[in-house]
């Protein structure tokens, strides 16, 4: 019996460490590819078709937003419906492996243009929030407070995969 209670205690131990721990693992890793630049890195931990169609989603949905509680008109439909066209390869170009890094490294989708502003870049911490056994959530803030797009990791084994996003 003892023994039953020790292996209890030692299951308990080790799936509360996994719990607590692998997400920060996974951003860990994926912060550490984003670095070193490595594609074959960020491919094992994205799936960028699953990134891409969550950020055609999300762009779909703010354009769906901006037309507001308004009476349709034909030129804003047609305005909405050119827009959606636009995204979809937008999407298609902007969800690269340098991308996806350069979002990890500095929170946002596109880097500051000119070299002072990424040489001045302000560190970037990543707010892990959890959601289950099978999602978490990070969102960046760096110390301006200014937050960026919320990523969306899906557990993949015992392991984490970026698989969509949240814009804010």
């Amino acid at each position: 019996m003892r023994k039953l209670l020790i292996l209890l205690l030692l299951g308990a131990l080790v799936f509360g460490g996994w719990y607590v721990g692998s997400p920060l693992w996974a951003m860990h890793q994926l912060s550490q590819a984003a670095e070193s630049a490595d594609p074959a890195a960020l491919d094992e931990r994205v799936d960028y078709p699953a990134l891409r169609q969550s950020l055609k989603d999300e762009l779909r949905t703010q354009i769906k937003d901006s037309m507001g509680d308004t009476a349709p008109d034909a030129l804003e439909d047609f305005g909405v419906v050119v827009a959606m066209g636009l995204a979809d390869p937008a999407v298609d170009a902007l969800v690269t492996p340098e991308r996806t890094a350069t979002l990890i490294r500095t929170g946002r989708l596109l880097e500051p243009g000119d070299r002072e502003s990424r040489e001045a870049a302000e560190p970037i911490e990543w707010e892990v929030e959890r959601f289950g056994l099978d999602r978490f959530h990070a969102t960046p803030s760096d110390e301006a407070g200014r937050s960026g797009p919320t990523l969306v990791f899906s557990r993949d084994g015992f392991g984490w995969r970026l698989d969509g996003i949240e814009l804010p």
